[in-house]
């Protein structure tokens, strides 16, 4: 399969991801819209104590079917990606690639010579293409240029380890009620890898989430 089309895959991937955060936020709104109502219902005296805490177990108790059942889609998701990721991974080098054959050439000819910004150029061409990155990083390793070794390690990552790291991070968030906004983060740390954001709008995907993690950092939650 060629750059283009693991490309697409993986940006997929990604949003598929992305589109499943968007229901949490709507969930943990909801969640939180309810939540308040009990507490301004317990601070009345219109309701019994009785009442209160039935109605606490039963938010409780929906809370937590609700979370496993987030955590459950999370990993599945989570797998969908990272076996892309490693499929790709698994694709040798094209050796058809003329990009590839091209900047070879470059950095045969004047590899120690290049500047900063054409070796960045140079490797930007190869974002998403880990076999072509790979090719690159043995040249440079080879010529002593350990900056474009850091560019390409920069755009390199080991997918059983993203899915280590993913699924450690959801477990949090899903079952131990994490920061929606920290699991988006974890996440476009490699979607930037990709030459992707995440969340593809650049913006934060809980923002209410934020504003209680701010409070309660204040001792005011």
């Amino acid at each position: 399969m060629d750059k283009k089309t693991w490309q697409i895959y993986i940006k997929d991937r990604f949003y598929l991801l992305e589109s499943f955060l968007n229901e949490q936020v709507k969930i943990r709104n909801e969640q939180r819209t309810r939540l308040k109502t009990l507490q301004e219902k317990k601070a009345s005296s219109d309701y019994s104590e009785e009442y209160i805490e039935r109605e606490q177990a039963k938010f409780e108790t929906e809370k937590r079917i609700q979370n496993q059942l987030a955590y459950d889609k999370a990993l599945e998701l989570i797998g969908k990606l990272t076996e892309t990721m490693q499929a790709r991974q698994d694709e040798p080098v094209d050796l058809a690639d003329a990009n590839l054959t091209n900047a070879l050439s470059i950095l045969n000819l004047a590899g120690s010579k290049l500047d900063i910004g054409e070796l960045i150029k140079l490797v930007d061409q190869f974002t998403g293409n880990p076999a072509a990155l790979k090719t690159l990083k043995s040249v440079f390793e080879n010529q002593d240029l350990a900056f474009g070794v850091k560019l390409v390690d920069d755009r390199l990552y080991e997918p059983a380890f993203v899915k280590l790291a993913f699924e450690e991070n959801a477990f949090y968030t899903f079952l131990q009620a994490g920061s929606l906004n920290s699991f988006a983060s974890v996440v476009n740390r490699i979607a930037q890898k990709e030459g992707l954001t995440f969340p593809k709008e650049g913006e934060l995907i809980d923002p209410e989430g934020a504003t209680e993690q701010m409070f309660a950092a204040a001792g005011l939650g």
